[in-house]
C-alpha cells in the first residue's frame, strides 16, 4: 500500500469511527432524555462512546491534514481549498470538534453529577435546549459528511451550509415537541416542562421560517446566476459541450459523465482568456475530493481550457459572446483536415521494409468500453494488414518494443494498465495495472527492465518483460515522455506537469539532475552517441538541448508550434520535431543545432519513427492526431513524399513504432 492510500484509509475509518459513535451516542442519549433518568451503567456507554466519537475526530482531522501535506509535496499546492464539497465538509468537522467540547465539558459532567435522579426538575429543564443542540450537531454533522460525498458534491456551499443548518434547526425543534408535545409525552410529563419558556418554540420557530426563506432566497439567485455542467468523457470532443456560451457570473462544473471505468486523470486548466482557471492536478472523475470542479466566470471574453494531462482535450467557454464572431468557426473538434487528396499516397515507389504499428487513439471499437487501436501497416505496400483491440484498451498512447522484436509493449493512457502484445499473433499476452496516467514506457539497452512514466504521479514504475513490477524510481510530478541512449547510461524522463527534465542515472536508477523545461515538456529522446537529452517546450515552440557531460543545458532551438516529439535520425546526424501547431515537422542539424528543413506533414502531427527502405536508406513515418493518415518522409532527400490514408475512422494517431526498429540495431 502507498502512502497516498495509507491516509486515505485513515480518513475513512476516522469518519467511520465518528459516524458509528456518534450514532450510538446520539441515540442512548434522546433514550435517556425520554426516560427522564440516567443510570450508571448507561452513562459509562454514553461516555466510552464519546470517546470513540472524538477518536474518529481526532483519526479524520491528523488524516485529512496529512491529505493536504500529501498534495502539497506532490503538485506544489492544496487545490482542495476551492472545492465547495471539502469547504463544507471543513465547516461540518470544525462544528463537530466545537460540539465535541461543549458535549464534553458542560453535558457529560452534569449528567454524572446527577446518576439515577428525575430529569424533571427545573434544573434539567433549563438545560434542555443545550442538550438538544449538542446532540442534533452531533449526528447532522457526521452523517452530513457522508450525504455530502454521496448526494450533493457538486452544490454550492451556501446551499450546502442552508441545508445542514435548517437540518439541525429541525432537530431542535423535534427534541422540544418531543418533550412537550402531547403526540410525544404524556400529561404529567408536559406539565413537570411547563415552567419552559415557550418563548423557545416561538425562537425555533421563527430560526426554522428564517432559514427556508433564505434557502429560497439563494435559490432565486442562483437562478439568475445560471449553473452549467459540462460532462467529461473518453473520446471526442472529450467535452460535452465542447463550446459552452454562457453569461458573466454563470457557474459551469465540470464533471465526468462516462461511467466507471477506474482511474480517471483529467484535471482542468486555461490556457487563455482574461482569467485564470484551475483544479490543480487533482483526478476530476476519480469520485474523491476533486470529484468535480466549478468555476464562476464574471468576466466577458472567450476561454480556452484543456485537460493538462491530455492536452488535446480542448474545450471553450464563451462569456456575453458568440463563438462563431469571436472565433470564425464553429467547434473546436474535429480539427480541420491539412491534407489534399491529391497527396494521398497510393503504393511506394521503392517498397519499406517490416511493419508500421500505429496508436489510432481515437478510433471506436464495437464491443471495446473506450476507444483506442493498434493499426499495424505493411511498409512494403503502404496497407493495413491488422487492427489490434483488447477490452482494457482505453485511448492507448506510446508503444515499445524489446530487443528481439517478439513484443510491443503499450500504454493506456486514460486508463492505468500497460500491456505487452505477441507481434506474431497480434494478441495482449499480459496486462498490468501500474499506476494513474501511464504515458510512455522504454525497454532498457542491456537488461530485461521495462520504465514506464505515470503522467498524473511523481514516479517511473519498472517491471521485467513479463510486467512483473519490480519498484520504482522517483522523478518531478507529471511524468511523460521517455527515452534511453544505448549505452544504457542515462534515462531521461519529461515531467510535464511540473516542467522539468528528469535526467536519471540508469546504473543507479536515480534521479542526478534536474533541468527547467517551461512551456509544458511532453517528449524527450537522447541522441545516439549519449550527448544530448532533448525536450519539447510545447507552449514555447521550442526544442531545448541538454549537454549530457557537462550536465548543463546547451541551446533552446526554436521550432514550429506545439513541438511534440524530437526524435533523431538513425543516422545521428539530424533530429526531427513533428509540430502539432504548424502541421509539419522541423529538421534540426546535430552539428550546427540549428533546423535547416521544415517539411510538410498533417494536422496534429505527434510522432515520428524510421524504417528500411528496400535496397537501402530509410523512410520516416510521422503520426496525426487529426487526420487519418500517416506522413511519409524520405530520409535521404529529405523531402515529404506524401500521406498513407488509414481510413475515416481510425483517428487520433499517437505513439508509432516500426518493426524492425533502427533502435534495436543500436542496442545489438
Amino acid at each position: 500500500m502507498d502512502l497516498f492510500s495509507a491516509i486515505l484509509l485513515a480518513h475513512f475509518m476516522g469518519f467511520i469511527m465518528g459516524v458509528g459513535g456518534a450514532t450510538a451516542s446520539d441515540a442512548l442519549f434522546f433514550k435517556t432524555i425520554k426516560n427522564r433518568q440516567i443510570s450508571r451503567d448507561e452513562y459509562k456507554l454514553l461516555h466510552e462512546a464519546g470517546k470513540v466519537v472524538m477518536g474518529g475526530l481526532s483519526l479524520a482531522i491528523i488524516s485529512g491534514i496529512g491529505l493536504l501535506l500529501y498534495q502539497y509535496s506532490q503538485i506544489g499546492e492544496i487545490t482542495y481549498w476551492e472545492n465547495a464539497y471539502f469547504q463544507a465538509k471543513l465547516v461540518l468537522v470544525s462544528l463537530v470538534a466545537l460540539n465535541g467540547i461543549a458535549f464534553h465539558r458542560k453535558v457529560l459532567p452534569f449528567m454524572e453529577n446527577h446518576l439515577g435522579e428525575d430529569m424533571r426538575e427545573e434544573e434539567f429543564s433549563s438545560r434542555f435546549w443545550l442538550f438538544s443542540l449538542t446532540g442534533a450537531v452531533s449526528i447532522t454533522s457526521w452523517w452530513g459528511v457522508i450525504f455530502l460525498a454521496v448526494l450533493a458534491p457538486t452544490l454550492p456551499l451556501l446551499y450546502i451550509l442552508n441545508i445542514y443548518l435548517l437540518v439541525i434547526a429541525s432537530g431542535a425543534l423535534f427534541g422540544y415537541l418531543m418533550m412537550t408535545h402531547e403526540i410525544f409525552a404524556d400529561r404529567e410529563i408536559r406539565e413537570d416542562f411547563s415552567e419552559i419558556p415557550h418563548r423557545s418554540l416561538g425562537i425555533a420557530g421563527l430560526l426554522f421560517a428564517g432559514l427556508v426563506v433564505l434557502g429560497g432566497a439563494y435559490h432565486v439567485a442562483s437562478a439568475d446566476e445560471a449553473h452549467h455542467t459540462v460532462c467529461i468523457v473518453e473520446d471526442p470532443p472529450w467535452f460535452d459541450s465542447p463550446v459552452l456560451e454562457i453569461e458573466p457570473g454563470d457557474t459551469v462544473e465540470w464533471v465526468y459523465c462516462d461511467g466507471d471505468h477506474g482511474i480517471h486523470t483529467h484535471p482542468i486548466e486555461s490556457i487563455s482568456g482574461p482569467e485564470e482557471f484551475s483544479s490543480g492536478f487533482g483526478l476530476v472523475g476519480k469520485g474523491e475530493e476533486r470529484d468535480t470542479f466549478q468555476h464562476t466566470f464574471e468576466e466577458e471574453g472567450v476561454y480556452e481550457y484543456i485537460c493538462p494531462t491530455h492536452p488535446y482535450m480542448m474545450g471553450v467557454i464563451a462569456v456575453g459572446s458568440d463563438y462563431h464572431d469571436e472565433v470564425g468557426k464553429e467547434d473546436v473538434w474535429p480539427k480541420e483536415s491539412m491534407v489534399a487528396e491529391e497527396e494521398i499516397l497510393d503504393e511506394p515507389d521503392v517498397p519499406g521494409v517490416g511493419e508500421i504499428w500505429v496508436n489510432t487513439q481515437y478510433e471506436d471499437i464495437d464491443g471495446q468500453e473506450n476507444p483506442g487501436s493498434i493499426t499495424v501497416i505493411d511498409a512494403e505496400t503502404w496497407e493495413i494488414t491488422d487492427t489490434i483491440t483488447h477490452e482494457s484498451f482505453n485511448n492507448p498512447h506510446n508503444l515499445w518494443n524489446e530487443y528481439e522484436e517478439e513484443y510491443v509493449f503499450q500504454t493506456q493512457w486514460h486508463s492505468n494498465v500497460i500491456n505487452k502484445i505477441d507481434v506474431a499473433n497480434r494478441e495482449v499476452i499480459e496486462t498490468q495495472e501500474v499506476g494513474n496516467a501511464p504515458a510512455h514506457l522504454f525497454v532498457h539497452p542491456e537488461e530485461d527492465r521495462l520504465y514506464t512514466t505515470l503522467n498524473n504521479e511523481n514516479r517511473v514504475v519498472v517491471t521485467d518483460l513479463d510486467l512483473n513490477i519490480l519498484g520504482e524510481i522517483d522523478s518531478s510530478f507529471g511524468a511523460h515522455g521517455i527515452w534511453m541512449d544505448p549505452s544504457g547510461e542515462h534515462m531521461s524522463v519529461a515531467a510535464t506537469l511540473n516542467e522539468k527534465l528528469d535526467i536519471i542515472d540508469l546504473e543507479e536508477e536515480e534521479v542526478v539532475e534536474t533541468f527547467d523545461a517551461p512551456g509544458f515538456p511532453l517528449a524527450t529522446q537522447v541522441t545516439h552517441d549519449g550527448q544530448y537529452a532533448m525536450i519539447s517546450l510545447l507552449f514555447e515552440g521550442k526544442v531545448r538541448f541538454v549537454d549530457l557531460d557537462t550536465m548543463e543545458i546547451e541551446k533552446d532551438v526554436e521550432v514550429g508550434e506545439l513541438p511534440i516529439w524530437a526524435m533523431p535520425g538513425p543516422k545521428g546526424d539530424y533530429v526531427f520535431v513533428p509540430n502539432t501547431g504548424t502541421a509539419d515537422i522541423s529538421v534540426i542539424d546535430l552539428e550546427t543545432l540549428e533546423v535547416v528543413e521544415t517539411l510538410d506533414a498533417g494536422a496534429g502531427a505527434h510522432g515520428i519513427s524510421f524504417g528500411e527502405k528496400q535496397g537501402g536508406g530509410y523512410y520516416g513515418y510521422t503520426s496525426n492526431k487529426y487526420e487519418h493518415v500517416v506522413t511519409v518522409i524520405d530520409y535521404e532527400n529529405m523531402e515529404t513524399l506524401g500521406h498513407i490514408d488509414i481510413e475515416e475512422e481510425k483517428i487520433g494517431g499517437n505513439g508509432i513504432l516500426t518493426i524492425p526498429n533502427p533502435y534495436t540495431e543500436m542496442v545489438e
